[in-house]
C-alpha cells in the first residue's frame, strides 16, 4: 500500500468515527429531550413562567437590568 492509499484509508476511518460519534450525540440529545420525569417537567415550567413574570415587569433577567 503506498502512501496515498494509506492516506485515503485513515481519512476514510476518521470519517466513519466521526459519523458514529456525531450520530450518537444526537440520539442522546433527543432522547433526554424525550425522557423527562414530571418534576423536571415541573422545574422547567416554573422557570419559563418566572422568566414571563420577569419580562412583563420591564425585561429584567436573573437581577440585572436589560440595558
Amino acid at each position: 500500500m503506498d502512501l496515498d492509499g494509506l492516506a485515503l484509508f485513515t481519512l476514510l476511518i476518521l470519517m466513519i468515527i466521526g459519523l458514529v460519534v456525531s450520530i450518537g450525540t444526537y440520539l442522546l440529545a433527543i432522547s433526554n429531550g424525550i425522557v423527562k420525569t414530571d418534576e423536571e417537567r415541573r422545574i422547567e415550567d416554573e422557570e419559563q413562567m418566572e422568566y414571563l413574570r420577569n419580562y412583563k415587569k420591564g425585561g429584567k433577567r436573573n437581577g440585572r437590568n436589560n440595558k
